[in-house]
């Protein structure tokens, strides 16, 4: 590979880091996760919320520290170097196959979940009479057209539509401020040991999707340099999301909050802007959801399909042929679930799947290349993207 070669391949900033970051834990949970929390805490889901979102930043902080041991490398190439030998290279092949499994099965189904949540909240929204599969198929066929592209084209579509997902929080302060009410936040700190190890457990299954970075960091222009901003975009998701909890209780209180299908959309509702600028703001809020939503779906659906492509070591021209033949197999699992409680179910199971094994996987190969002594020997890039 020469070295143009090489530059073009990492071209993803550290700028686009963080949007890749923000962007893909914003996602299809922001709109109901409040009602899970306050099923296990209560009033005490302000401040679980927090703790929860530590799991994050160190599942993000250990995915960093590994790959930035071996810059220009995804976890495809980054297993075999590691895990193989001078003697035996194909060794590290085989024996990466149970970590890029583990992670391709969470990407695949988290994909699927996305994308039917997408279509309920459609469904139930503002297009009633639409059938479900056209609304799904339509989503993973956008999402299909982007994820062809290279993942630095990936990364720049996240950088792009960063600043949108930031207008959301500042309605829903001005909501907290509003409505809010002091008494829904009491009492506080009565939990004991089993309520509150399910709280934080639950509190953590919204911030799922720091295993992209797996992937992605393959493609940084300064690997080396990363932590900072990842820690950062998961520090800010913890941010929005504890604010989105907090605003839920003080306007609907905790009891309301369980009832609710979508108690972010119905918070929304309750937002009025000085001078009624406008009247209905779950219209734009919508609007801004679809973008989070997209650019979840092609973050985690993109890794997915970069993985393959390493692995079977596909040429570009191929790369579409891989995106679009899981197309169907996404449209099917987005199918699968029957209702919405079991929608939830897989969104829950997934989540706690998901950062098991992401955790898990870091965890492992950080510990075998400290004992190895194993890191890589490429430089940073630093020429601009």
């Amino acid at each position: 590979m020469n070295r143009n070669q090489q530059q073009l391949n990492q071209s993803i900033s550290l700028y686009q880091g963080y949007a890749l970051v923000m962007s893909t834990l914003i996602g299809v949970g922001v709109l109901q996760f409040q009602r899970g929390i306050v099923q296990e805490a209560g009033p005490n889901g302000v401040w679980t919320i927090l703790i929860g979102g530590l799991t994050p930043l160190a599942e993000a902080g250990l995915i960093t520290l590994l790959m930035k041991r071996f810059p220009g490398k995804n976890i495809v190439q980054l297993t075999r170097d590691l895990l193989g030998t001078d003697k035996n290279p194909r060794l590290g092949t085989w024996l990466s196959l149970p970590f890029l499994g583990a992670l391709s099965i969470f990407w695949l189904v988290a994909t699927a979940i996305v994308a039917r949540t997408f279509g309920e909240v459609l469904i139930s929204a503002i297009l009633p009479m639409t059938p479900m599969d056209v609304i799904i198929g339509t989503l993973i066929a956008s999402a299909t057209i982007v994820v062809v592209q290279r993942p630095r084209i990936i990364a720049r579509f996240c950088e792009f539509l960063l600043p949108v997902l930031f207008l959301p929080i500042a309605i829903l302060l001005l909501t907290l401020v509003q409505g809010a009410e002091l008494e829904n936040f009491l009492p506080l700190f009565e939990l004991d040991g089993k309520q509150l190890l399910n709280s934080v457990l639950t509190s953590s299954f919204p911030f799922a999707g720091a295993s992209v970075l797996y992937i992605f960091m393959g493609y940084y222009q300064q690997p080396k340099q990363a932590l900072k901003p990842h820690l950062l975009a998961v520090f800010t998701v913890i941010i929005g999301y504890w604010v989105t909890m907090a605003t839920a209780i003080g306007v609907f209180g905790p009891h309301e909050l369980t009832t609710l299908m979508w108690p972010t959309m119905d918070l929304v509702k309750q937002a009025e802007l000085p001078g009624q600028l406008l009247s209905r703001l779950e219209s734009p809020i919508l609007s801004i959801w679809v973008v989070a939503v997209f650019t979840t779906m092609m973050t985690v659906f993109g890794a997915f399909v970069d993985l393959g492509v390493t692995l079977f070591n596909l040429k570009e021209r191929h790369h579409k042929w891989l995106a679009w033949g899981t197309a169907p197999i996404l449209y099917g699992l987005a199918l699968w679930p029957s209702d919405l409680q079991q929608l939830f179910k897989w969104a829950d199971r997934g989540g706690l799947y998901g950062f098991i094994t992401s955790f898990s996987v870091a965890l492992i190969l950080l510990g075998i290349a400290w004992f190895r002594g194993r890191k890589g020997s490429k430089s940073d890039v630093s020429s601009s993207a």
